[in-house]
């Protein structure tokens, strides 16, 4: 099953902000083409896109997702694939790039929940057995780094 994280701010990324994670990626195993970023190491699959104006985005205009309380200006996506490593490199990542660029959000797709920048879940996105159902990544990649 594929992971999907987005990196939201409210604002529009700054010229500034760019450069920073072009350079985070590159410095930290990543390759950039036309279409975004992916890994160049063989056992991680990640891909990152940039979308710089995810408000005209059909996803953010039809059907916004309920925990999310604003259209997003930026939205950075990271997309894992194939094992468990991917993913908890995609989370590790998604925090690093959400340090950088500090006023964001970040949204689990598959979950439904929110994250501050330092991984921290917002309350009102937690519901039932959820999180713990398919594993609290962020949480598990703050533990380790601790």
């Amino acid at each position: 099953m594929a992971l999907i994280l987005s990196i939201l701010q409210h604002s529009k990324i700054t010229d500034r902000d760019k450069k920073s994670v072009h350079s985070f990626l590159l410095d930290h195993g990543f390759r950039g083409d036309e279409y975004g970023y992916y890994s160049a190491r063989e056992d991680i699959f990640i891909d990152i896109l940039i979308i710089s104006e995810p408000e005209n985005e059909s996803y953010w205009i039809d059907n916004p997702p309920e925990a999310i309380w604003y259209t997003p200006l930026t939205e950075i996506v990271l997309q894992s694939d194939r094992n468990d490593q991917s993913h908890r490199e995609c989370y590790h990542t998604a925090l690093e790039l959400a340090k950088i660029i500090m006023d964001c959000i970040i949204y689990d797709h598959q979950i439904g929940v929110v994250y501050d920048p330092q991984g921290k879940p917002y309350p009102h996105t937690l519901s039932g057995e959820r999180p713990e159902e398919y594993g609290a990544g962020i949480s598990e990649v703050n533990a380790a780094s601790r």
